[in-house]
């Protein structure tokens, strides 16, 4: 619940990515491959394309979930810190208004308000229920760092479950790009 993956992984994977795209592209760098290589060599330059040009937006998209989880992670938000998962749900009441989700505020009087975020467009038919939690079980003062290696990041709630809201987000920010709403979703 404290460690999550870190884009260098990603990076990782971007840069052998370019190196087998140039190498197929490249005549004087040409090697004999076996087994993933047993395609031909213009299928082979085609998947490298398409990974290669996959990964740049998806290393930007996390890239930029990194910088918005970083305040959330430094924000305490232990379940008995009222003001403190006021807060966090603040600000995931910033990032879900722009996608037209309303928001049901529970007001609780000693612990943070329960916020329940329904899609503005609702029609007849099956819905999503999207289920997260914004407080962690860390006490004001335990565990308030956020921090990186090489390849992870730590701190209160990187996985579970701000982090996990996170992703769920970015996933509702993609329907909404593509669709242009969301429909049916709480």
């Amino acid at each position: 619940t404290t460690g999550g993956l870190k884009p260098a992984r990603l990076i990782s994977i971007y840069k052998y990515i370019s190196i087998e795209l140039f190498r197929l592209c490249n005549p004087r760098k040409i090697k004999a491959k076996e087994q993933i290589y047993s395609i031909d060599k213009t299928s082979q330059i085609f998947i490298f394309t398409i990974l290669y040009l996959a990964i740049i937006p998806i290393l930007s998209s996390i890239m930029s979930l990194f910088e918005i989880l970083k305040p959330l992670i430094l924000q305490n938000s232990y379940t008995g810190n009222k003001m403190g998962v006021d807060k966090i749900g603040k600000q995931f009441i910033d990032l879900l208004s722009p996608l037209d989700f309303n928001v049901t505020i529970h007001q609780r009087e000693l612990i943070g308000d329960h916020l329940h975020f329904t899609s503005l467009d609702q029609e007849t038919g099956e819905k999503i229920l999207f289920l997260g939690h914004i407080d962690t079980v860390f006490p004001q003062g335990s565990f308030t760092t956020f921090r990186e290696d090489e390849e992870w990041v730590y701190g209160p709630g990187v996985c579970d479950m701000k982090g996990g809201n996170l992703v769920a987000i970015e996933a509702l920010k993609k329907c909404y790009q593509t669709n242009g709403k969301i429909v049916n979703i709480d």
